[in-house]
């Protein structure tokens, strides 16, 4: 079965938002394993900030790895 990019819910995708693909597989069994990890900083205004994200396959390779500069000077 393929599915269709499609408006999640009714609602439409934020500006800028694209899928990647025309269409989408069902999640099987078979489906690729990726595990996302972000480190979070807090900013001088208390707002908490991305800083870095990494994503690692079944096999933990490094698929992505980005340090983030926050819009704010870091605090902590």
């Amino acid at each position: 079965m393929r599915l269709e990019p499609a408006v999640l819910e009714g609602k439409t995708p934020p500006a800028g938002f694209r899928f990647s693909r025309p269409s989408y597989a069902e999640v099987s069994p078979a489906s690729p394993l990726f595990s996302i990890d972000c480190e979070m900083c807090q900013t001088v205004s208390g707002v908490k900030a991305l800083t870095r994200i990494a994503v690692v396959n079944e096999d933990l390779e490094l698929v992505y790895h980005s340090m983030v500069l926050p819009d704010e000077p870091i605090q902590d």
